[in-house]
């Protein structure tokens, strides 16, 4: 009405193109209402393919948490490194607890020790997480992967020269499937707002939505043009229409038994997450949302603690490779970087600790003489070091015979109680004195 009030006043020249586009739609007989379903029409199309995005990806992430081989491999091993230190024969895990529970349990540790010491990398070296075990097993099985691949590679090569066929023969012998380590970047992907109760209530709202769209848009517009008289409108435009109204029609009954299959769908993918960790489905859908999503979000923390160990170890790994690597100087001399003497601090700890073995071990540790490492010898030096040996050994042999071979010629004059010496001033035999000089 305000723009026809308008027009009637200032006339067409002074509409701007958007108005311009408005009245030649309120013109035209039918137009708005043409123009009213066929926006209506869109808008629900992009509303139906978010909810079918919003089903899709949860199907496809639990397809990727059930197909992954390095996903039960991880569970395996940590299922089995916690039997072998808890020495239980446990079935399963819960799986909320399991990420937390991980970075505490120890096979065996010392309460009485200082927390600044149990903080240290020699009390997480000696006394172990089930998360640190299981980071190891994680990069073992990762190095002892990357070796196999590349044993099979060097095979191939040495098969033949031909490029073509390398490649033909790798397709078929590299059946060793994805790194363990491929495993993280699938947990990192998985999001708990894929669970989320909100597309449900959208499903609905869509249904809604499209039965009124084709209540009170649909069957009235389809209503005018039946009731139109033929002198009003050509025949062939409106029996046109009438056509696009029931493909339109057909399209919304198609449309609402879709939502109602996707909202099934998603609550049956609800219930699967809540399987796939073996928690129990309630009946209640919001209860069944939450479960989901602790789930889902156990595996992802999961995922981020046994990644940040694997780093962690791998940095200390590298490190220890690197000390024992020789380095090559600027006139291409080879030699290894002076390796520190660790710092004592037995003492302290022998104070602070109460555990058995850390002291049996620290007091042979201050025992021992082998507490830093040997620089590398030439080989000359090796060579002398070993015929030093030797002669030690041939040494201590020939002692032990002639010590042997005396016990036995005294052996004549032994009983049940040990050896006997003849006194050389009395003459007579007797037990052998305690000071040897007597």
């Amino acid at each position: 009405e305000e723009l026809e009030g308008w027009v009637a006043r200032f006339g067409e020249d002074r509409l701007s193109p958007g108005e311009k586009v408005l009245w030649a739609i309120g013109n035209t007989p039918f137009g708005p209402m043409k123009a009213r379903t066929l926006g209506l029409s869109m808008v629900l199309a992009e509303e139906l393919e978010d909810l079918e995005a919003s089903v899709a990806a949860p199907a496809k992430l639990l397809g990727n948490l059930r197909s992954s081989r390095p996903l039960k491999m991880l569970l395996q091993t940590a299922l089995a490194i916690r039997n072998i230190t808890a020495q239980q024969d446990w079935a399963m895990f819960p799986l909320p607890a399991l990420a937390d529970a991980m970075k505490v349990e120890r096979s065996r540790q010392n309460l009485d020790m200082p927390q600044n010491l149990r903080d240290s990398e020699w009390y997480k070296h000696h006394f172990p997480t089930s998360l640190r075990l299981v980071a190891e097993a994680v990069l073992n099985m990762d190095a002892e992967h990357t070796r196999l691949r590349a044993s099979r590679k060097s095979a191939i090569a040495k098969m033949t020269r031909s490029e073509i066929a390398r490649r033909l023969i790798w397709e078929y012998a590299d059946d060793t499937g994805p790194s363990i380590l491929s495993v993280f970047s699938l947990l990192s992907d998985c999001d708990s707002g894929l669970f989320d109760e909100e597309v449900i209530h959208n499903a609905r709202q869509l249904q809604f939505a499209l039965a009124d769209f084709r209540g009170e848009q649909l069957n009235p517009l389809r209503q005018h043009f039946e009731e139109t008289p033929l002198d009003h409108r050509r025949p062939v435009d409106r029996d046109g229409w009438i056509s696009k109204i029931d493909d339109l029609n057909i399209w919304v009954q198609e449309a609402i038994d879709s939502c109602d299959h996707l909202r099934r769908e998603y609550f049956s993918l609800v219930k699967d997450a809540i399987r796939m960790v073996a928690l129990p489905v309630s009946r209640d859908d919001r209860h069944n949302f939450e479960k989901a999503q602790d789930a889902i979000r156990s595996l992802k923390h999961l995922g981020q603690n046994v990644s940040q160990e694997v780093d962690h170890l791998r940095f200390l790994r590298r490190i220890g490779a690197r000390s024992e690597r020789p380095l090559v100087g600027a006139d291409g001399e080879r030699w290894r970087p002076r390796t520190w003497r660790p710092v004592a601090t037995a003492e302290e700890i022998l104070c602070a600790t109460n555990d058995v073995d850390i002291i049996r071990s620290l007091r042979g540790q201050a025992t021992s003489t082998d507490a830093v490492p040997e620089e590398p010898q030439s080989d000359e030096a090796r060579r002398q070091a070993k015929a030093k040996a030797a002669a030690k050994r041939a040494e201590a042999s020939a002692k032990a015979e002639e010590e042997r071979a005396a016990k036995a010629a005294t052996l004549m004059h032994s009983g049940i109680e040990g050896t006997y010496v003849r006194d050389p001033v009395t003459g007579k035999w007797g037990p052998p004195p305690r000071d040897p000089d007597l």
